[in-house]
């Protein structure tokens, strides 16, 4: 019975330091601005996970459907959503709600000026 108990104990130990170890690594995530990070920021959020969850999060994730069709996300806070709304001046970027538009608007921007510009000079380009 001691032996089945340091059995337990060592097996939960381990899920433990590798939760943590994803945890820290999910943290340390350089692109934050993605779709994946959002979703393992979410999800550590909004429930109580117990050993061994974050390692499912993270194989879920990585072999998830939806991860691999980015269309479905908003570019803000990575919420999966079918009906998103678009960036009314490049119509490339999707928003979950206008709120989060307005929070990614200083990140956008930028691409989001570039893409209009070039489109206009393409259609001023194609009139001359």
């Amino acid at each position: 019975m001691e032996r089945q108990m340091k059995g337990k104990n060592v097996n939960e130990e381990k899920l433990f330091y590798s939760d943590t170890f994803i945890r820290n690594a999910v943290l340390k995530f350089p692109f934050k601005n993605t779709a994946i990070w959002g979703q393992f920021v979410n999800h550590f959020k909004e429930h109580q996970l117990k050993a061994g969850d974050a390692y499912d999060l993270l194989c879920g994730a990585i072999l998830s459907e939806r991860i691999l069709t980015e269309e479905s996300f908003c570019a803000t806070c990575a919420v999966w959503n079918k009906q998103l709304l678009l960036c009314s001046s490049c119509k490339k970027e999707k928003y979950c709600s206008v709120r989060c538009q307005r929070l990614h608007w200083p990140i956008h921007k930028t691409t989001c000026i570039k893409r209009s510009q070039t489109s206009k000079n393409q259609n001023g380009d194609k009139q001359h």
